[in-house]
């Protein structure tokens, strides 16, 4: 099966409900009906440009509409696409064509097509079945790519075949708890580059609801869906933060949503309380990567509770801590987080032999350490390799932003290392402050939270934490934007 026959189904059953809608953008609304014309006119219009099933295309379309629909249109005639959100693409993703809303110069050197709403507009008919669906297809072939940089800021090419992409759609039923499968209007502030994007995208359109996106600005999107009685939302904590400081100065949406959905990063428990508080009781923070899908959720408050906890291991996935040698360690130890499932990639396109050492005995290794208590959560404490050192004393990063985070005042935050210039390293940490900075406050909050040596002693306020598509901290980008500030003296010690 193709994974838009379901969509095309829908759209003869309801051609008149509405599909997407995305306020400010170029088309604002789409219906049902009016979607499926879309798809099989981006579908002719590709045939024309000498695109075939089974060729790789990336898509660098900023509108969420458009590039939806070429998402879909070119699934439809049987090409894998993948979306990605700057022009770097993976080196060895061999793409036969790179589709964009506006000039882009590759740095591999491909050319660009310049794409627009005319692509959508036609007939509607579709096109031709000897460039589409007169080949048998199997759903264990290549169905969609999604880029992930991981910590290295490169990205790496993970495939979905049609059986994947299925799977992900079918587990949204009881992943996040009973709300969730009863929505059908549903703002996803997620891009279509992460997997779950494209995941809740199908999800929703397959089964005939709603799909919200984001428009150019985040406060008249919210203030135009508001009147569409959305039910689910979808986003990374760094975009919650900013709904629900919105929702603050006004009552956009507030405390009228079924659920709300975080991800791509822990959620501090200062912002699950302002976000059960503001927008929906019930607040469910999942764990998962691109490469092995969603793998523990867990409903806000209680994970709150607990520090590091991320959720409750799904059904069908097997979550093992481990030590070095492999050894599965009881409920409470900490050691490495190992994932084992079905329908889970095995590599990454072209990988190296060490991106491959992610991949082994029979599971994937995210490079997270934790801990699995009696009952099936799983508590998170830091990265592998993300270890702030300071004079031989070792702590993740995650601890002291966990302990940034709790603080009233602290919006965002995240930790570095950092050699001063008189040689001396020390612990750093930028800030996105709600209202006025405290820095003596924060201080006198820290130190009854952490070792005297880990309470950071630069303090970089910013208006944004640099992150990567996934919501989790760019700590690459982050110390370079420490030692830049450093160096203008922009820091406060």
């Amino acid at each position: 099966m193709n994974v838009v026959d379901p969509i095309l189904h829908q759209s003869r059953w309801q051609p008149l409900a509405l599909a997407l809608c995305a306020p400010g953008t170029i088309f604002a609304a789409v219906t049902y009906g009016r979607l499926a014309e879309m798809i099989h006119n981006v579908g002719r219009h590709a045939g024309e440009h000498g695109l075939v099933r089974g060729q790789i295309v990336a898509l660098l379309i900023k509108d969420p509409i458009l590039h939806a629909t070429f998402i879909l249109g070119l699934t439809k005639l049987g090409i894998v696409t993948t979306s990605a959100r700057e022009p770097l693409l993976p080196e060895k993703l061999h793409v036969n064509a790179v589709l964009a809303d506006a000039p882009y110069q590759l740095p591999s050197g491909e050319r660009v097509t310049l794409v627009d709403k005319s692509w959508t507009t036609g007939s509607g008919t579709p096109p031709d079945p000897l460039h589409s669906e007169a080949f048998i297809r199997t759903e264990d072939g290549p169905c969609r790519i999604i880029l992930t940089s991981g910590t290295t800021g490169y990205p790496k090419a993970v495939i979905r075949t049609t059986r994947h992409v299925l799977a992900r759609v079918q587990e949204l039923q009881s992943t996040y708890g009973n709300r969730l499968p009863d929505c059908s209007r549903i703002f996803m502030n997620v891009g279509f580059a992460t997997g779950l994007g494209h995941t809740f995208m199908m999800h929703t359109l397959m089964r005939g609801g709603t799909l919200f996106l984001p428009g150019n600005n985040t406060a008249e999107s919210l203030a135009a869906l508001s009147s569409h009685r959305l039910q689910a939302m979808i986003a990374a904590p760094k975009n919650l933060a900013e709904i629900a400081e919105l929702c603050e100065r006004t009552p956009i949406l507030r405390g009228g949503l079924d659920v709300v959905i975080s991800t791509g990063s822990m959620v501090s428990r200062t912002l699950s309380e302002r976000v059960r508080a503001l927008l929906s009781t019930n607040l469910c923070c999942s764990y998962g990567s691109t490469e092995a899908g969603i793998s523990a959720t867990g409903p806000g408050s209680e994970l709150a509770r607990i520090e590091g906890a991320v959720g409750y291991v799904v059904p069908g996935v097997t979550i093992d801590i481990v030590d070095q040698s492999g050894r599965v360690l009881p409920a409470g130890e900490v050691g490495r987080v190992r994932i084992r499932r079905a329908h889970m990639a095995d590599g990454y396109v072209g990988d190296t032999e060490d991106e491959r050492r992610k991949f082994r005995d029979e599971g994937f290794f995210p490079g997270d350490l934790g801990a699995l208590t009696s009952n099936g959560m799983l508590v998170i404490h830091g990265r592998e390799h993300a270890v702030i050192n300071v004079g031989g004393d070792k702590v993740s990063p995650e601890r002291i932003e966990t302990a940034l985070t709790s603080f009233a005042k602290v919006r965002d935050a995240a930790a570095f290392t950092i050699e001063t210039a008189i040689g001396v390293r020390q612990v750093g940490c930028a800030i996105v402050w709600h209202g006025e900075a405290d820095v003596k406050a924060l201080m006198e909050h820290l130190g009854k939270q952490l070792q005297p040596l880990f309470v950071p002693k630069l303090y970089i306020p910013v208006d944004v934490i640099p992150r990567n598509a996934s919501g989790k901290i760019d700590r690459a980008g982050l110390n370079a934007l420490a030692a830049r500030r450093l160096a203008e003296g922009q820091v406060k010690e």
